[in-house]
């Protein structure tokens, strides 16, 4: 990696963030529906092409845990299957996802013929063809219920669009002609994403910003460290309670403990209510952006 002065690294990693900032904004301006123009329950980000996390706007902090895990998925499901202009829809909260309704867009970044890196989007859609307009309903009993899964998939390949996919979405959801204009809104912001990784590495090149890249991680990790570090060593615990789960009339446990070593941390959420039979749990990708946040 091109070693880089501390200079260039706060303007590249300041560049990395107003680039995720600008996508938030393209996105809320040219998406109609309210939930994401209105709400703005929607998030954009910037990944390296390990699929690393290093820019994301501030926006809903659960969408930490949901773009990170489609990130890692798509590239343990393609692989060197990513090509210049693949863009990946997903929701499966089971593949990184958080609920069915927030759907992610990621774009492949290349450059010199070189994957390196990804722009992505989430936003939550007002339906998605679940039991209940909405795609959200305290009766549901299982995720069939909930709408549409869509594992993550090539919804563009090489540049071209894959109309056979859409029209699938836009078949089970009550408001086609609304997911259409959503999702074309999240296709633009990716691709505005894109344009403005490139200008940023034909500056600098890309020793320089994969340089800068693991030095921001790097550095991140020890500011991380030194706050744990300033705690005292034990163990603190928190409990609490849910009055039901929408079946049984019983109260449900919420526990945490947090464990602090020097400066290591360790969640533990033994104790926590298991897995219930109404729509309250928490899949893996949407406790740890809980965990990150």
């Amino acid at each position: 990696m091109g070693k880089i002065n501390i200079i260039a690294l706060q303007i590249i990693q300041n560049k990395l963030k107003s680039i995720a900032e600008l996508m938030g904004e393209v996105l809320v301006k040219s998406a109609i529906s309210a939930n994401i123009k209105e709400r703005r329950d929607c998030s954009t980000a910037i990944f390296d092409k390990k699929g690393r996390l290093i820019a994301q706007a501030e926006h809903i902090p659960l969408h930490l845990g949901s773009m990170l895990g489609i990130v890692k998925e798509v590239k343990k499901q393609f692989g060197k299957d990513i090509r210049l202009g693949d863009v990946f829809i997903a929701n499966d909260p089971y593949k990184g996802g958080t609920h069915l309704p927030d759907i992610t867009l990621v774009s492949s970044f290349f450059y010199n013929k070189k994957l390196s890196g990804f722009a992505a989007n989430i936003a939550h859609h007002s339906d998605i063809g679940a039991a209940a307009p909405g795609g959200i309903s305290g009766n549901a009993r299982s995720i069939y219920e909930e709408g549409l899964r869509i594992p993550p998939v090539k919804i563009i390949e090489g540049g071209k669009l894959n109309e056979n996919i859409l029209r699938l979405i836009y078949l089970n959801c009550r408001m086609p002609d609304e997911r259409k204009a959503d999702l074309d809104a999240q296709i633009a912001t990716n691709k505005i994403g894109i344009k403005y990784l490139n200008k940023l590495w034909e500056k600098y090149g890309s020793n320089k910003v994969y340089g800068a890249i693991e030095e921001l991680l790097d550095y991140t990790e020890k500011r991380l460290r030194g706050k744990i570090k300033n705690i005292k060593n034990g163990t603190y615990s928190f409990s609490d309670k849910l009055d039901d789960d929408g079946i049984i009339n019983k109260p449900i446990d919420i526990v945490a403990s947090v464990a602090i070593k020097d400066d290591n941390i360790l969640f533990d959420f033994t104790g926590s209510g298991k897995e219930s039979g109404g729509a309250i749990n928490v899949v893996r990708s949407a406790l740890i952006a809980t965990i990150f946040y």
